[in-house]
């Protein structure tokens, strides 16, 4: 309940509602660690009415949750990267721990970034049974997932780029490219059983704005 009772606090001094809670130029660092089972900690983090914020989030353990919205457009001579970078790790685990069902999505660790006013979105997921969403409106993200039985999805507009790497066995990812130009998506994939679909292009032209590479 640690965890839980930190996001309220967390939220009210900085993350939730509009500009007058949230402020600017802010840098919030959390750690959350579950204790194995299938209900860990969440995170909800709404930045959508401010600018300028850096979230660096890591959970640990099993049954987490992050929500993040981030919203960049850092003032000029900030020296910083705003947008959020979020680490899960569940490995070494027992791989019969439960999973849970999220956003359609079901897994033992699950992480939805939607990035705006040109911000960054790291999420890193270590372990097995993870799920991630990148919704990039602007700006640019990466997933990184190290693992078995890992799902990625991937969302990309108007002239933003995003990529998912996947290393070791049964993982999947789904690509959507919703505006060009401009907008690129990339798949690498290591390992064996993996697959990838649905590849979606709103507007297909002779350069797909597409890259797969399977090992």
């Amino acid at each position: 309940m640690f965890g839980r009772s930190l996001i309220l606090v967390v939220c009210a001094v900085l993350l939730c509602g509009g500009a007058a809670l949230a402020g600017d130029n802010n840098t919030l660092t959390l750690t959350q660690t579950s204790d194995g089972g299938s209900l860990g900690n969440s995170f909800y983090a709404d930045q959508s009415n401010s600018s300028g914020n850096t979230i660096h989030a890591t959970q640990n353990g099993n049954g987490n949750v992050a929500h993040i919205v981030t919203n960049g457009l850092c003032d000029v001579g900030l020296d910083k990267s705003c947008g959020a970078t979020v680490d899960q790790n569940n490995a070494g685990l027992e791989t019969n721990l439960p999973s849970f069902t999220v956003d359609g999505q079901q897994a033992r660790n699950y992480v939805s970034v939607t990035t705006q006013g040109d911000s960054t979105a790291a999420v890193s997921q270590l372990g097995d049974g993870n799920s991630a969403t990148l919704n990039i409106i602007d700006g640019s993200g990466t997933v990184n997932q190290n693992g078995n039985g890992n799902t990625a999805s991937l969302t990309v507009e108007d002239g933003t780029i995003g990529t998912i790497t996947q290393n070791s066995n049964n993982n999947s990812a789904a690509l959507t490219v919703t505006g060009l130009p401009g907008a690129a998506a990339s798949l690498t994939q290591n390992g064996g059983g993996k697959s990838y679909g649905p590849i979606t292009v709103s507007t297909p032209t002779a350069g797909l704005p597409v890259t797969i590479t399977q090992y």
